[in-house]
């Protein structure tokens, strides 16, 4: 079973952390379809980078690799998700850009040609996402709510 993930970059070079689950794997690196390189990821995270191709300013990578094992199968837990790798300092996002004015189907993409903008906006619209919607504060959960999140090993 191959595992992937895909996204976009918008800077020159794409630099995060990596680690592989249980065991070292080859992790394949795909930038706008284009094998880069294979990569042998250990337990541990590792900071990778990688050059993006000049002359573009929006390109899509995929990091690919086969296998996985649960937690349930080496007797961690009971999550039975297929877990392989893990990413991290990389926001994973696919962006796209329309005029709606002149392309209301949106069939013209114009986030790779109008790159600072696009760039601009979802930064933008990942920070809306941190900031807090209303006050914090604590609920009573239902007796059965909470037998049912317990069950599936999110509260203690």
């Amino acid at each position: 079973m191959t595992r992937e993930i895909s996204f976009d970059v918008f800077d020159p070079v794409l630099r995060f952390a990596s680690a592989s689950f249980h065991q070292p794997r080859p992790l394949e690196v795909w930038i706008d379809g284009r094998l880069e390189r294979t990569v042998r990821l250990s337990t541990a995270p590792a900071g990778l980078a990688f050059a993006m191709p000049a002359g573009r300013s929006k390109n899509t990578v995929r990091l690919s690799t086969s296998g996985c094992v649960s937690p349930k199968e080496l007797g961690e837990s009971k999550d039975a998700r297929c877990l392989s790798f893990v990413l991290q300092g990389r926001p994973l996002y696919r962006a796209s850009l329309y005029d709606l004015t002149s392309d209301g189907r949106e069939t013209r993409d114009l986030s790779e040609r109008a790159g600072t903008l696009t760039r601009d906006l979802v930064g933008r619209l990942q920070g809306s996402r941190r900031q807090p919607v209303g006050a914090n504060h604590q609920a009573p959960l239902d007796p059965e709510l909470r037998k049912r999140l317990r069950s599936l090993g999110y509260i203690r």
